[in-house]
């Protein structure tokens, strides 16, 4: 009598979790999505180039480390998440020096800052605390 030995390993990436890439990765992509539409009807002057080009750069990264989520190992998953959130936060931070330096009006600060905070609150509250 033969047993198969061989047997399938099923690897749970975020990419494959359909609240983590609704909640989390497409909401990150349209945040992103809407910092540019702002930055590119955002008057540029000499004063403005750098708070524009800055978070620029912010969001990209942002974006990026988003991206990066989606293919994790699962031992990878939690240091992933504490990175892109970290990205979270600094972008948060560049649109807040952006927003006090009259470069972006305080009501769309505001509504990006709440929207970061509920990508980072979603991801501490499902993926980062739930093993703990």
């Amino acid at each position: 009598m033969q047993t198969d030995t061989n047997k399938d390993i099923e690897l749970k990436r975020l990419s494959g979790d359909e609240n983590y890439y609704n909640r989390v990765f497409k909401k990150t992509e349209k945040i992103v999505s809407v910092i540019f539409y702002i930055l590119s009807e955002t008057k540029s002057t000499k004063g403005t180039e750098m708070h524009v080009q800055s978070i620029k750069d912010r969001a990209l990264k942002t974006h990026e480390l988003s991206l990066e989520t989606l293919s994790l190992q699962p031992h990878e998953v939690k240091d992933g998440l504490l990175k892109f959130q970290y990205g979270l936060l600094a972008l948060e931070s560049t649109l807040r020096i952006a927003q006090m330096a009259g470069v972006i009006p305080r009501d769309i600060f505001t509504l990006l800052a709440e929207q970061l905070d509920a990508v980072m609150r979603y991801t501490n509250n499902h993926f980062l605390h739930s093993d703990t």
